[in-house]
């Protein structure tokens, strides 16, 4: 173990014995390296460690079209609730390279009639092209499914291009609620790291 008073000792042992044999300056340099390759370990471990990024549905935008029945619906207890229509956020990773290795929907449906879906896109773009014209890719897509009171999620791990190119293509999120039901959509949970599984 290289403890304080350890290294404390060994400095002094060195300093006190002239022309000494170097046993202290041995024992810091093992310590030292010690500790770099710790520092090393653990920070393996972290590059492995997933990050979650998560969307609260409240902060989901009804984007419709002029004059549709859509309606905007309420905030109950931090969700969204009887609302009908197509949600939108945008997704923002902090870099290129990560992979995306889930996406989730987190719901209560208690309406056996209607299902809510959820969708990540992404929306690339090259500069000097007229881009507005190509088409999202739908990376990943969940819904509902039955009715049930209880709390729930709607989970893929199947992504498509699934390596996140954040300085060429935007990402965000759509919520389709078919038309205002007894849906309550809490948000959504996308995860990502360095490599999935």
């Amino acid at each position: 173990m290289c403890t304080f008073s350890q290294i404390v000792s060994a400095g002094r042992t060195d300093t006190a014995v002239a022309g000494g044999r170097g046993s202290g300056i041995r024992f810091l340099l093992t310590c030292a390296t010690i500790v770099s390759l710790a520092a090393a370990a653990f920070g393996s471990v972290s590059v492995a460690r997933a990050d979650i990024l998560q969307i609260s549905a409240i902060g989901f935008t009804l984007r419709t079209p002029t004059g549709s029945s859509d309606q905007i619906g309420e905030e109950m207890n931090g969700t969204l609730f009887w609302a009908g229509g197509r949600y939108m956020a945008p997704v923002v990773f902090p870099t290129d390279g990560l992979q995306v290795c889930s996406f989730a929907l987190i719901y209560r449906d208690f309406d056996a009639d209607h299902d809510v879906f959820a969708s990540l896109q992404k929306k690339s773009f090259r500069l000097g092209t007229d881009t507005a014209l190509e088409p999202t890719v739908v990376m990943a897509e969940v819904s509902s499914s039955g009715a049930d009171t209880n709390t729930r999620r709607a989970k893929k791990s199947k992504i498509k291009q699934a390596t996140v190119t954040a300085s060429r293509a935007f990402y965000f999120v759509t919520i389709d609620i078919p038309e205002p039901s007894q849906l309550e959509i809490l948000g959504v949970q996308i995860e990502y790291k360095a490599t999935c599984p």
